[in-house]
């Protein structure tokens, strides 16, 4: 008599957990944020709030920055992820801070 036997392949089920998305940043989850040029002060506005420049939650903001006798305007935007440490220089000719 003959026996066969079949080969079931055996696959490594790779299973990922789904990606939290935490609504409050922890502490290593921040960036730093400096400027300097020509802006008297900016102010980093986004989804998580508004922030100084300094130590802020990772995320997108757009740039407001007030410059010399003008109204405060947005002058683009920055991603900050955790770790990062931008240094954005700000232009008034162009009304624009880039880091």
């Amino acid at each position: 008599g003959s026996t066969s036997s079949a080969a079931s392949p055996s696959g490594a089920a790779a299973s990922q957990p789904p990606a939290a998305a935490d609504d409050e940043p922890t502490a290593a989850e921040t960036g730093r944020v400096r400027f300097l040029g020509e802006a008297e002060s900016i102010v980093l506005q986004g989804t998580t709030g508004r922030f100084p420049p300094g130590e802020v939650p990772a995320g997108t903001y757009d740039i407001i920055a007030t410059f010399p006798g003008r109204d405060p305007a947005s002058a683009g935007r920055i991603t900050v992820n955790p770790g990062d440490e931008l240094l954005l220089r700000c232009r008034a000719a162009f009304v624009k801070c880039v880091p």
